[in-house]
């Protein structure tokens, strides 16, 4: 078995959520969206203890996943017959 990110669509799903979270954290730090339908205005121009393990993790994730993806070994492609 293979070990790594998967297929490349896989782990492209991954980078996307991970840098998803990342920047919603950082639009919601930097700049007052005011309330978007259903969700109440999640504004808060600091970063607490919380937000900034949050920060570093997010972070983490998507430079870890971005590597995989960028050094994942390749397999030769397989052609029908």
């Amino acid at each position: 078995m293979r070990s790594g990110t998967g297929a490349p669509a896989e782990g492209a799903a991954r980078l996307l959520a991970a840098a998803g979270g990342l920047a919603l954290l950082l639009l919601y730090t930097y700049v007052d969206v005011g309330p978007l339908g259903p969700l109440p205005d999640m504004y808060e121009p600091f970063l607490t203890g919380d937000k900034q393990l949050t920060l570093v993790a997010q972070t983490v994730a998507v430079l870890a996943t971005g590597y995989l993806l960028l050094t994942r070994e390749r397999s030769p492609r397989r052609h029908r017959r």
